[in-house]
């Protein structure tokens, strides 16, 4: 069964004998790296035969109209969604990191700890010196 093809002078377009042939054509230029693709066949009362063309059926268009308010919509409430989850997922990053940060300021010595380690070991630093000082005096 070949796909016949002819052009005719009442109609200038490209002519399928049958809605099969149109449709094998379609799916054919579905599959190549043109820029413009038909989208859909429709029959041509003109010329009688079957047609291909990149325009969305009129029929459908308020369809497609609906869906893509619809979807627009939904996309709207996702990113709500998600927008909410993140400033959750945040919080709850913000959460850890503080309890990361309390749990090693729990266990790190306070600044007066550290001072009084450090007058504790000047005071023996010291009374080593003075020691010292004594033996070198009692010599």
């Amino acid at each position: 069964m070949k796909m016949q093809n002819f052009k005719t002078m009442s109609c200038t377009k490209t002519k399928f004998a049958t809605k099969d042939f149109a449709e094998f054509s379609l799916k054919k230029i579905a599959k190549t790296n043109t820029k413009v693709k038909p989208i859909r066949s429709y029959y041509c009362e003109e010329c009688k035969c079957w047609h291909l063309t990149k325009n969305v059926d009129s029929k459908d268009y308020s369809k497609l109209i609906q869906e893509n308010k619809t979807l627009k919509t939904t996309i709207i409430k996702l990113n709500e969604q998600i927008k909410l989850l993140e400033k959750t997922d945040t919080s709850q990053k913000i959460i850890a990191q503080l309890n990361k940060q309390l749990e090693e300021a729990k266990n790190r010595p306070s600044k007066a700890d550290n001072v009084q380690a450090r007058a504790d070991e000047r005071v023996i630093e010291l009374k080593k010196q003075l020691k010292s000082k004594q033996r070198e005096s009692k010599n």
